[in-house]
């Protein structure tokens, strides 16, 4: 029984390790694209091009798929903490531009793609 317990708590932290790379990748490659910082990204304002950029990469992290709990925790890990209807409204917002506008769309495939 504890060795089951310990594979099991084994493979969740792996789990966890691996989520945090891509949301660091995603992370990255967004930042680059809006050539804005990490730091930005990460930051808790609402200048308009940095917070379609965090959207972006709530709605990849939720897209690959990732837990909104998970993003929360990786963005609070990082200084910020956005509340969790943020997160789900920012998804919403940006599958609403997907579908319309389809050169915002290519821009998602191409972060997705190079992942």
């Amino acid at each position: 029984m504890i060795d089951r317990l310990h594979v099991l708590s084994s493979s969740t932290t792996l789990i966890k390790s691996m989520k945090k790379e891509i949301f660091d990748k995603y992370a990255d490659s967004v930042s680059s694209l809006f050539r804005i910082t990490k730091e930005e990204l990460l930051s808790k304002t609402k200048r308009r091009e940095i917070s379609e950029a965090r959207q972006i990469l709530f709605y990849l992290c939720h897209e690959r798929p990732m837990r909104i709990s998970t993003i929360k925790q990786f963005m609070s890990e990082l200084g910020y903490s956005p509340a969790h209807s943020t997160i789900i409204y920012s998804i919403g917002a940006v599958k609403k531009r997907i579908e319309q506008d389809n050169d915002y769309k290519r821009v998602i495939h191409k972060i997705k793609n190079s992942i």
